[in-house]
């Protein structure tokens, strides 16, 4: 799976907040403005039940988005990027169209070493990617980003999303 151009920052020639909106927390949207997103409550609840962040400590939220191959490389991509960052609450969202099964505990196991992280696999069905391109380069899971706002729960303001085969350094 290959890296995904990061969109353009707003200014003059790009108009309106980068791919996944402005913070949800009540702050303004980049340029100013009240924040025009969704009302939380309608949004659809999250398929796996995410736990608060530490009291005083708002969490580091990175998402990967994997077919069942790629969850292997999504381990060692986590791995990276918690051996590079501080102590602070790293929360690891995976989305998935597949059953996690036996990679999704290799990854859980990949991660236990690091008592500041916490897994959360969110499981997709596939069927609300029908209808995506996908070719031998692109798979229909490279898409999944884009549900991350209905799928994520609705008091993550940001979100970190990062390709499965990169090494953090």
């Amino acid at each position: 799976m290959s890296a995904a151009a990061a969109p353009s920052p707003p200014g003059p020639s790009s108009p309106g907040p980068p791919a996944f909106g402005p913070p949800r927390d009540g702050r303004p949207a980049p340029g100013g403005g009240p924040d025009p997103a969704p009302d939380p409550a309608s949004r659809p609840a999250p398929a796996s039940a995410p736990t608060a962040d530490p009291p005083g400590q708002a969490a580091m939220h990175v998402l990967f988005c994997a077919d069942a191959a790629y969850i292997q490389h999504a381990a060692v991509a986590a791995r990276s990027l918690l051996e590079a960052t501080g102590p602070g609450p790293v929360v690891i969202h995976l989305m998935t169209t597949a059953d996690p099964g036996e990679n999704g505990r290799m990854l859980a196991e990949t991660l236990r070493p690091f008592p500041h992280a916490r897994l959360e696999i969110h499981p997709v069905d596939g069927r609300r990617l029908a209808g995506a391109f996908a070719d031998r380069y692109l798979t229909a899971e490279a898409y999944l980003r884009v549900l991350a706002p209905e799928v994520l729960a609705a008091g993550i303001g940001r979100v970190i999303y990062l390709d499965c085969d990169l090494v953090v350094l």
